[in-house]
């Protein structure tokens, strides 16, 4: 699990690195990589702008979440994400967006 600095925890994503693939975000955006309880596929959310990127390799394919949306993996309504704060649970696709340090140590 990833030190808490001022009762945060630190993301597992890294915002500059998000931002610079992603070309999108926000000053306030924040992101956090999440696991869907329906069907247990990786993503990561923008808590700011509610946007959830569900594609490691093409992050022009999002979806707004402030909506009733269904899962972009299974389609299921309803669907919830929990956030993932464990490096070793971190999809191998989505490691390119984790903080240099987490990265070096692999």
């Amino acid at each position: 699990m990833l030190s808490i600095l001022l009762g945060h925890t630190v993301s597992l994503i890294d915002k500059y690195a998000f931002e610079s693939r992603s070309r999108s975000g926000c000053s306030n955006s924040d992101y956090q990589l999440c696991q869907t309880e329906c069907c247990g596929r990786f993503g990561v959310e923008d808590d700011e702008l509610l946007d959830f990127y569900f594609d490691p390799t093409d992050l022009t394919r999002h979806i707004f979440i402030g909506h009733d949306v269904s899962c972009p993996f299974c389609g299921k309504q309803g669907w919830n994400f929990i956030e993932i704060d464990d490096f070793a649970e971190m999809p191998a696709e989505w490691r390119w967006a984790a903080p240099r340090d987490l990265r070096e140590r692999l």
